[in-house]
């Protein structure tokens, strides 16, 4: 009888590590980032929980910036991120694997919501 209850229990207990370690979805909302902006003026931040930033972002290949409106007097290239920049095939010349660079994207967020911690 103690056999079938510890045979039971190893059971149960592989089975709960199994469904428990089990790759789930990814929580959190899904919004388009395109052209380096992000609009989100439409929702509720305190209600919509983490926001993916996963998208089409502006990439100044050999340029560092930390100033938003000094990039304006060179136009961006868009590429995907999450990617390695030795993968973007949008600049003319090959991008080496070391070097440096600015990603830069826009959040457009209401009024209201501006300086609020959630």
């Amino acid at each position: 009888m103690s056999k079938n209850i510890s045979a039971a229990f190893y059971l149960f207990t592989i089975i709960l590590i199994m469904f428990g370690c089990s790759p789930s979805e990814q929580k959190g909302a899904q919004y388009e980032l395109r052209a380096g902006n992000l609009d989100i003026r439409n929702q509720q931040l305190d209600k919509i929980g983490p926001i993916y930033l996963d998208g089409e972002w502006r990439f100044y290949w050999q340029r560092l910036s930390t100033d938003p409106t000094a990039s304006d007097e060179i136009s961006p290239i868009f590429v995907p991120v999450p990617d390695s920049w030795s993968n973007y095939r949008e600049i003319d010349k090959s991008v080496e694997q070391y070097g440096y660079a600015t990603y830069q994207m826009n959040i457009h967020v209401n009024e209201k919501d501006i300086g609020c911690i959630w």
